[in-house]
């Protein structure tokens, strides 16, 4: 067996056998019906009381807490999309908010001209400000508002949260394993011939 074949050999029985200190990418997704607005302009000017959304967002749960306090944890988010009716908002800017004292776990994201804010009551207290993977659901409500240069602009949506749900996205985690694996008959071939 040549260096190449058995250093593919290695890899693979250490990407086997060897811990990994996984991170996992978990959606959260809050959903209900907005309950008052106040006119808004650009893509969600359509937005009206009484129609369904869905906000769901994507976060890494290794990620590290960015304030450093003890009592306010703040995290980055991956990935956000907010839809109501036709209107459809994504954008990857944006923050997980733990505060502690008042158990409210809230996420703040932006789109363009537009920011979405979440504030979620939680049944138990929250007790830690790390991130948490899940949530006991209580209440909650989302506001939606145009951001122009940072300035909340005129006109909100503000909706009530009815449902949660949370799933860990699954990872390709074996794709570097199959690639070992393809190496490996390669070098078998090379051999035969």
């Amino acid at each position: 067996m040549n260096r190449g074949c058995r250093f593919l050999v290695l890899a693979a029985w250490v990407g086997v056998t060897a811990p990994t200190a996984r991170a996992d990418l978990i959606e959260f997704t809050f959903s209900g019906v907005i309950s008052s607005v106040q006119p808004l302009s650009g893509p969600l000017s359509s937005i009206a009381s009484g129609q369904a959304f869905t906000f769901t967002y994507l976060f890494d749960s290794t990620s590290p807490d960015m304030n450093g306090s003890n009592s306010f944890g703040q995290y980055a988010l991956t990935s956000f999309s907010f839809e109501v009716g036709s209107d459809f908002l994504f954008g990857t800017k944006g923050h997980i908010d733990v505060n502690v004292p008042d158990s409210v776990y809230g996420v703040t994201s932006e789109s363009g001209d537009y920011s979405v804010i979440l504030d979620v009551l939680t049944t138990n207290p929250i007790t830690t400000d790390l991130l948490p993977t899940t949530l006991d659901f209580d209440a909650g409500t989302i506001d939606i508002h145009p951001t122009m240069g940072g300035e909340v602009g005129g006109g909100a949506a503000i909706g009530d949260i009815t449902s949660f749900g949370s799933r860990i996205v699954p990872l390709p985690a074996a794709v570097w394993l199959g690639a070992v694996g393809l190496g490996l008959v390669a070098c078998i071939g090379r051999r035969l011939r």
